[in-house]
């Protein structure tokens, strides 16, 4: 039974949704959030907001899952959740950041790029509160 387990885990964690098996428990949930985390990082870097995550690949896509309700995920929409990471359109980053509900980029071409949550001034772009697409700052 506990390989059905591990491997039911493994399978909820690869396809990033973070799902755990009833009566599991929370050391077979960790195992397998660890181990599709150390597969992404293998190819990039993994980096968690308050709720949401993104992930930057080694081709420098941008990809996003977790709640989206300010933007977060930076896919132009406002899609309330997203079980399963969807990219972040026009981003070729060097480099990523995850905040409470917003994200920032450093682009190949050095320009800093933001979206999500801005109502206390976050994304430093000076615009609307909230971006649901990547928006350069500088």
């Amino acid at each position: 039974m506990s390989g059905i387990l591990a491997w039911g885990g493994l399978l909820c964690a690869v396809v990033l949704v973070g799902c755990t098996e009833r009566g599991a428990g929370d050391k077979a949930a960790e195992f397998a959030s660890a181990r599709a985390a150390e597969g992404v990082a293998r190819q990039g870097t993994v980096l968690a907001g308050r709720n949401h995550t993104l992930a930057l690949r080694s081709d420098g896509t941008v990809w996003a899952w977790g709640p989206n309700h300010l933007g977060q995920l930076g896919d132009g929409s406002t899609v309330t959740h997203r079980l399963v990471p969807v990219n972040v359109p026009g981003l070729s980053a060097l480099s990523v950041a995850a905040g409470a509900a917003h994200a920032h980029a450093i682009r190949r071409d050095r320009g800093v790029w933001s979206w999500g949550d801005s109502t206390s001034g976050q994304l430093g772009t000076g615009l609307s509160p909230v971006r649901v697409s990547p928006v350069r700052v500088w």
